[in-house]
């Protein structure tokens, strides 16, 4: 997927070339599928980087495609609109977390009528802190650590 977006963005702007992308309805692809959660889990964290990083590509160079490509004016602005867009999602997937932990933290608040961020026994706070500490190993596992323990700590 992620190499995807970069080969789809040389392709298009490519110097002196007029190629267009089709959409094949019968394309078929072989995979081998991962049986172990280990290699699902490097599997994952390859997908992940790759696809940050591809975007990132697509974005720094998405200007390439009006002085090299002879798309037409209406085709470059309509891929314009999907850079736009893809730099919308790229923004809102790096603050996703934090507005969905400030929604759940405003649920527990009027669930449990609790206005004492301090008082570390109320169950909104239990609840709350339970969450972060579970995020942060989320973290910690996704990124950091070696794939034997990131295994072990997915499992648990």
């Amino acid at each position: 997927m992620a190499e995807d977006r970069i080969m789809c963005l040389e392709i298009i702007a490519k110097r002196h070339c007029n190629y267009v992308i089709h959409y094949v309805p019968g394309a078929r692809c072989l995979t081998d599928p991962p049986f172990k959660l280990k290699d699902l889990i490097k599997q994952r964290r390859r997908w992940f980087n790759g696809s940050l990083f591809a975007t990132f590509h697509v974005l720094k160079y998405m200007c390439r495609i009006w002085g090299r490509s002879k798309c037409s004016c209406l085709r470059n602005i309509l891929f314009m609109i999907l850079y736009v867009y893809l730099i919308i999602n790229t923004l809102l997937s790096f603050i996703i977390v934090g507005v969905f932990y400030g929604v759940f933290s405003i649920f527990l608040r009027a669930i449990f009528d609790s206005d004492d961020c301090i008082n570390f026994t109320h169950p909104a706070n239990l609840i709350e802190n339970a969450y972060l500490v579970f995020l942060f190993l989320t973290l910690l596992l996704s990124t950091t650590t070696d794939i034997q323990w990131a295994e072990t700590g997915f499992r648990l």
